[in-house]
């Protein structure tokens, strides 16, 4: 007799709890908007040998066109 009523108090409280666990779950309040623009790419960043090396090959055009 005792077992069944710890038993019923038990179902009780977690009947509570799971009550008390969805009123306290935020309502949906709107639409989530998503940013698709922000996306990996494969670009390559110049660097300063880059810079300088295509800087050179474009000075030695000139000069063999001169």
């Amino acid at each position: 007799m005792v077992k069944n009523s710890r038993e019923i108090k038990e179902e009780e409280n977690t009947e509570k709890k799971l009550e008390s666990e969805t009123q306290s779950q935020p309502e949906n309040r709107g639409k989530l908007i998503l940013d698709a623009s922000c996306a990996p790419a494969d670009i390559s960043y110049p660097t300063d040998l880059n810079l300088l090396n295509r800087g050179r090959k474009q000075t030695e055009k000139i000069i063999d066109i001169l």
